[in-house]
């Protein structure tokens, strides 16, 4: 699969590349990108239409970056790929988040008690 991804990289406008596998379906790329790879296009599709809406609604997830064609996604010998951020940073957000809706639910459950 890496070579696979190698080829494709530059369809993104990416010539240098050091690529590390983070999950089975995942890939690093040069610290910056994420490449995710999918068998199925339906769950691609719908996972890139979740990303949008929840970008759309400012909740904080890895933006997908188009190819130099406009594409949200390649098509490789029926196995397709995307491409966005790092989501490094959306991941810590996303602790912080759960952290700050914890404490809310621990504030609110207490006033309810009082009542």
């Amino acid at each position: 699969m890496k070579e696979i991804i190698g080829q494709i990289l530059p369809l993104w406008g990416i010539e240098d590349k050091q690529l590390l596998q983070v999950y089975p379906s995942a890939w690093e790329i040069n610290g910056s990108y994420i490449v995710k790879v999918y068998n199925d296009k339906k769950q691609l599709e719908r996972n890139i239409k979740i990303s949008e809406i929840l970008l759309h609604c400012k909740i904080p997830v890895a933006k997908i970056i188009l190819t130099k064609k406009e594409e949200k996604y390649v098509e490789y010998k029926n196995i397709y790929f995307f491409l966005s951020e790092n989501y490094k940073e959306v991941i810590f957000l996303i602790g912080k988040i759960r952290q700050l809706l914890g404490k809310w639910a621990r504030r609110l459950h207490s006033y309810i008690k009082r009542l």
